[in-house]
């Protein structure tokens, strides 16, 4: 999933720290209680990946996708791509 801040430069040092209390956060706001695994995140694409399982991504995919502010800043998650095994 992609990271989108509403002032991008306010944010440059957002890290994988950053990103994994993010989704902690939205999940928890959200209600949603499947388990995932937080795999990654990129810095400079802003880009970073989850493994859950395919029957929980509704929830956890509309927990991400309701939480719109992190820390006073307005985000948006944007969903990339879904692999399967």
């Amino acid at each position: 999933m992609n990271l989108e801040f509403d002032n991008p430069t306010e944010n440059e040092n957002f890290k994988s720290k950053d990103f994994e209390g993010l989704v902690d956060s939205a999940i928890r706001r959200g209600e949603a209680a499947p388990l995932y695994q937080f795999l990654s995140y990129d810095v400079a694409t802003r880009r970073g990946s989850l493994l859950l399982k395919s029957e929980d991504f509704s929830l956890i995919w509309g927990a991400l996708t309701i939480y719109g502010c992190h820390f006073e800043q307005k985000i948006a998650l944007h969903f990339y791509n879904l692999l399967s095994q």
